[in-house]
Parts: C-alpha cells; sequence; structure tokens
C-alpha cells in the first residue's frame, strides 16, 4: 500500500515538473506584421497652361503607424523596373525637414484620392521636353522605418502646351 502511495506522488511531482518545462518553452505571443497597404491607382498627366507633372493616386491607409507618402521619378527604362526592389529618387517635400512627399497624413478609413503637383526633376532641373519620365508611390512610417510595396509604375512623356 505504501508503495502504491510512492508511486502517486512520483508520478504527480513528474507531471508538474514536465508541466513547467513544457510551459517554459511555449511562445508567448505572435509578433504583428509590420506593413503598409501601398498606393494604387497612380495617374499622370500635365495640365493645360502649366509645366508641373500632376500625379493622383488612391490611398487606404488605416495602420496606426502611417505617416504619409512618397512619390519616386525612376530614372531607368521600364525594361530595368523590379517592383520588389525598387529604385528612383524621391521627390522632396518642400519644407526641407520632411522626409516624405506628403507627410503627416491623416490615417483614413476608405479610399482617397492624393494629388501633388511635381515642378522639376532631380535638383531642381527642369523637365525635358519629350522625355519619358516613370513614377511611382510608396507609403512610408518612419518609427519602424517601412514603406509598403510600390504603387504601379505609370510613365508620361513630357510636353508642355
Amino acid at each position: 500500500m505504501r508503495r502504491q502511495g510512492l508511486f502517486f506522488y512520483y508520478a504527480f511531482v513528474l507531471f508538474v515538473v514536465l508541466l513547467l518545462s513544457l510551459q517554459s518553452c511555449a511562445i508567448d505571443s505572435f509578433e504583428p506584421v509590420i506593413d503598409l497597404k501601398p498606393p494604387l491607382g497612380l495617374s499622370l498627366l500635365i495640365a493645360s497652361n502649366s509645366t508641373n507633372i500632376h500625379v493622383s493616386f488612391f490611398g487606404l491607409n488605416d495602420e496606426p503607424y502611417f505617416e504619409g507618402y512618397r512619390i519616386f521619378i525612376v530614372p531607368l527604362s521600364v525594361s530595368a523596373w523590379d517592383p520588389l526592389n525598387p529604385v528612383g529618387f524621391m521627390v522632396p517635400n518642400s519644407d526641407p525637414n520632411q522626409s516624405s512627399t506628403l507627410p503627416n497624413e491623416p490615417k483614413v478609413s476608405s479610399a482617397k484620392m492624393y494629388s501633388y503637383d511635381v515642378a522639376v526633376y532631380s535638383n531642381g532641373q527642369p523637365f525635358l521636353t519629350n522625355a519619358n519620365y516613370f513614377f511611382y508611390v510608396m507609403a512610408y512610417s518612419a518609427v519602424y522605418n517601412i514603406m509598403s510595396k510600390p504603387s504601379n509604375l505609370t510613365n508620361i512623356v513630357y510636353q508642355t502646351n
């Protein structure tokens, strides 16, 4: 009888030790995926009586860490475009202290159209007549230092009226 009591005692102790060791191996929680929705429907045009390229796109960014959009001009031909490794230079904001083209945009719960006029190419140089320019847009978060996947790549041949 005493042996049977010792057996249950040791079995219980072994069960508790095993339970505690398995609990320490468990994953406490999954880290959330930090990602931003990409802008959609990028379009370009040159308005009559204007020398600016008008960029418009739709954004639906309700992420709490979303901060704004960056517009890029691609200096390469479309054959060199790789959406997984986009290249180009960011169109700067008129405020040199801002890190994006359209900073501090509010989070939205439904799609919103955004517009921006790009007046010059790079380093303040004007656009060249009859040159082909490629654009794309990315949402960004400075908090996590991330950007969304790029929008569609769209081009325009620069001509003024």
